[in-house]
């Protein structure tokens, strides 16, 4: 609805009287033009009618108004003019309609004046864009002036005077009612106009404001790492972001265009609305893509498709650690292997009529306690893996092999026999007689059960594990006891204690036994202590052993480790537990000063400082590479010196004595 006059601001008033007063100047500088002929032919006409006053007429007309309109003519050609235009104007007119006044005052009868007072009138009202306010105030004024000039004229208010007035008075109604129409309309085509104005800048900004929408749009999909592409109803590909782009491999529109892995998907979506699922993309020389593909139909307001937008996400990463976390949790990581819950998975496909008959082999590894006691869990975890590594190399591809436990595999055999499946574990007992693991024989127990009719699985597992466990107790004596053996040649290639040195030592030591009368099973345990007193050594690096120089202070505490690493061996191998204790203590001073514990006195078993004595004498008769051979009243002082410190004082004595017969 159009805005009436009054409710334009001041605002708006100043903005449409400025418009107004500048579209008003072609008709205001026409108007002059006239004004100014029609005043130069009104002179001629007075010069044919008029002689009185004529020269006075000419100089109005000639002299006045028209120089004036001229000059006002050429004024409205700059900006300066606009300031004061509708004052000027008022004053061009007052001035124009005095003129014709004056005439009507001095030939009242001639009626061709009422012509140029209309005329003057209506250009005030209508022609030169005056405002109603400014057009009311010249009419009044050129009637006072009028009325006044013929008051003064000719000292009364005659009838001719009045008819000039009533005239004066219905053209100035009239042309106030017409500039008012103007006005009105003027100023309704203004608002109108300014209306429209501020919709098309309001148009132009929410243009602006999509278009930096769209470019926003456009930059945030494009730095996302889902690809997106939008086809037309066509089917046809009208936007791809960089994320389609690079997964594509094309950066091309000809390759492009002719590059859609996704058009029999854009097909479906143009009848079914929409479609998700997962979907395979071949990248030349890369792995093929995993991506997980969203695509919508998009409809107008008509419910018509006017187009498909799809996403598509690379999942390949999540799908490979899915597949991680599936291979892990049916798979032992340490090697590779089936764990148990694989070996459950497994079992129940293949305990099936059509995988019959049905094989089990349980295997249990001897040594892996001591293993990982005497050189650690992470020797001991290459120990499994190179039996697993064993059991690959004997069994088949459809064979099923499982890390049952800690140190216990099963091997699930489909159509083998019970004869077949004991060739299978020959192969295998076979294979593990050449290796040796850190000088270590390689030692299983395995148990063989067979499933051949319809029968519980569980009955065949206990079966296989029952058996094993029966090889594995005839076995395992053995087997420890070669095991210890083995470590004792190790420690012999990797240190400088030969066989003389026991033998030195146990020369020593059962002198001392004898004189201190111990039984005859404590003999045999001190005999047993002097073979394996150093056993833990077995783990200790062989230039560390050797080595010529002072030992520094890491090398000494990785050397102090020796009688626990002793201890834990001996423990774990049932013939020589019963030594553990003293093979643990050996390194213990009488005194307190010594390791692992710090014992004291008789606190330290007495084969331990036994052995601690006959030890330290081999070492100082012998000599070692980093400690020179001692002459016998060396080695006696040496003892002297050191009984009741680190040595016993009464082994001392005896050992003492001991050495005075040997002189």
């Amino acid at each position: 609805m159009l805005k009436n006059t009054y409710d334009m601001t001041l605002d708006d008033r100043k903005a449409f009287m400025k418009e107004k007063s500048q579209s008003g100047l072609p008709q205001l500088r026409v108007v002059l033009l006239v004004i100014s002929i029609l005043y130069g032919l009104f002179a001629i006409l007075d010069m044919l009618l008029i002689e009185e006053f004529l020269f006075a007429f000419l100089l109005i007309r000639f002299g006045i108004v028209i120089p004036m309109a001229l000059a006002v003519l050429v004024w409205t050609y700059h900006s300066s003019f606009l300031k004061i235009a509708q004052r000027l104007i008022v004053l061009v007119v007052v001035a124009g309609g005095a003129g014709i006044s004056f005439m009507l005052i001095v030939h009242p009868d001639n009626f061709s004046y009422y012509g140029g007072l209309f005329l003057v009138i209506f250009t005030t009202y209508f022609l030169v864009n005056l405002d109603a306010a400014h057009a009311i105030f010249s009419g009044s004024l050129m009637l006072l002036i009028y009325i006044a000039g013929y008051i003064v004229y000719h000292g009364f208010f005659s009838v001719e005077a009045i008819l000039v007035v009533a005239f004066y008075i219905g053209a100035n109604i009239i042309g106030a009612f017409g500039n008012y129409q103007l006005n009105y309309i003027g100023q309704s085509n203004f608002m109108q106009k300014k209306r429209i104005e501020r919709q098309n800048e309001l148009l132009e900004e929410r243009v602006r404001e999509q278009d930096t929408e769209l470019i926003q749009i456009e930059k945030a999909i494009d730095s996302t790492r889902d690809a997106v592409v939008i086809y037309n109803p066509q089917g046809e590909i009208t936007y791809r972001n960089m994320a389609y782009k690079k997964m594509v491999r094309s950066t091309s529109e000809e390759n492009d265009a002719g590059l859609d892995p996704f058009g029999d998907i854009c097909k479906e979506v143009l009848e079914v609305l929409t479609w998700e699922g997962e979907r395979e993309l071949i990248v030349p020389n890369q792995k093929p893509l995993v991506l997980l593909v969203h695509a919508d139909a998009v409809q107008d307001r008509n419910g018509l498709v006017v187009g498909v937008v799809m996403t598509c996400t690379d999942i390949t990463a999540r799908k490979d650690d899915e597949e991680k976390m599936r291979y892990l949790s049916y798979h032992d990581t340490l090697t590779g292997l089936f764990d148990r819950a694989g070996l459950d998975a497994e079992l129940t496909g293949l305990d099936q009529d059509e995988h019959l008959p049905l094989s089990v082999i349980m295997a249990d590894l001897n040594g892996l306690k001591i293993i990982d006691d005497t050189y650690g869990h992470a020797v001991g975890d290459r120990f499994l893996q190179q039996f697993a590594d064993i059991l690959r190399q004997v069994c088949r591809a459809t064979d099923v092999i499982a890390r049952w436990g800690g140190d216990e595999f099963v091997i699930l055999l489909p159509q083998t026999s019970q004869t077949d499946a004991e060739c299978v574990v020959d192969r295998i007992l076979l294979s593990c007689r050449a290796p040796f693991f850190e000088g270590i024989p390689i030692s299983v127990a395995l148990g063989l059960a067979c499933k051949e009719y319809e029968e519980p699985i569980s009955i065949i597992l206990q079966t296989a594990e029952n058996r094993m466990y029966k090889q594995k107790l005839t076995e395992s004596r053995s087997h420890k006891s070669a095991v210890l053996n083995a470590l004792r040649s190790t420690l012999q290639e990797k240190s400088c204690e030969t066989d003389t040195h026991g033998e030195n030592m146990k020369e020593a030591a059962q002198f001392i036994g004898v004189k201190l009368g111990l039984s005859h099973d404590e003999m045999v345990r001190l005999d047993l202590l002097i073979q394996l007193h150093d056993i833990g050594k077995i783990n200790m690096p062989a230039e560390l052993l050797q080595k010529e120089g002072p030992l520094t202070f890491e090398e000494w505490e990785l050397m102090r480790q020796h009688p626990e690493i002793g201890y834990r061996i001996a423990r774990n191998t049932d013939d020589v537990s019963h030594v553990a204790e003293e093979i643990l203590s050996h390194h213990e001073r009488w005194d307190g000063t010594g390791y692992p514990n710090g014992l004291m006195g008789t606190d330290i078993p007495l084969l331990a400082r036994i052995t601690a004595l006959a030890d330290a004498y081999e070492i100082m008769k012998n000599g070692r590479p980093y400690k020179k051979p001692m002459t016998n009243e060396e080695i006696r002082l040496e003892i002297q010196r050191c009984s009741g410190k680190q040595f016993d004082p009464e082994i001392s004595a005896i050992f003492l004595a001991w050495q005075q017969l040997l002189t």
